[in-house]
C-alpha cells in the first residue's frame, strides 16, 4: 500500500510489511504501528519522493527504519547512499534522512568533478540514477 503524502509503501518481499494510511500527514497508520513495529527492531519502507524538497525519486529508495526504545527515537537509513536520519519520531527522522541525503546530493553536484575521489563520484552518479534535480 503506498502512502501518497509521504510517499512510501512497505518492502514486502525483504522487510517487514507496514500499513500506510493516506489520510494522515506522513500517512503511518499510528494503530498498526503501535502493534505491529514495536514488536520489531526494524521494518523496512520504500520512499517515493521527498515531500520536503521539489526533486523526483526516480527509483524509489528502500529505507530501513530502526526504533530504539531506549531512547525513544528513531534511526532511518539508506545502505546504498550510506545516509541515515534520527529523530524523537518517525516524522523528524524522515524529514533528517531527507536533508542529509539532498544536502550531499547538492554539495557533490557542485563540486568539481576533478576534484571529487572516486568513491565520491560513483555516489554522486547513484544519486543521479535515483533523484531528479529540478
Amino acid at each position: 500500500m503506498k502512502n501518497m503524502l509521504l510517499g512510501m509503501d512497505s518492502i514486502s518481499d525483504e522487510f517487514d510489511e507496514l500499513s500506510i494510511d493516506a489520510s494522515k500527514r506522513y500517512g503511518i497508520d499510528e494503530a498498526y504501528f503501535e502493534k505491529q513495529v514495536y514488536n520489531k527492531p526494524s521494518f523496512g519502507l520504500l520512499l517515493h519522493f521527498l515531500p520536503h524538497y521539489p526533486y523526483e525519486i526516480m527509483i524509489p529508495l528502500k529505507v530501513r527504519v530502526e526504533v530504539e526504545r531506549d531512547s525513544d527515537s528513531f534511526v532511518i537509513w539508506n545502505d546504498e547512499f550510506n545516509k541515515f536520519g534520527i529523530g524523537s519520531t518517525k516524522e523528524e527522522a524522515i524529514e533528517d534522512f531527507e536533508h542529509n541525503v539532498v544536502t550531499d546530493y547538492l554539495i557533490l553536484n557542485e563540486s568539481n568533478p576533478e576534484e571529487l575521489s572516486e568513491e565520491a563520484k560513483e555516489l554522486l552518479q547513484l544519486y543521479r540514477s535515483s533523484i531528479k534535480l529540478n
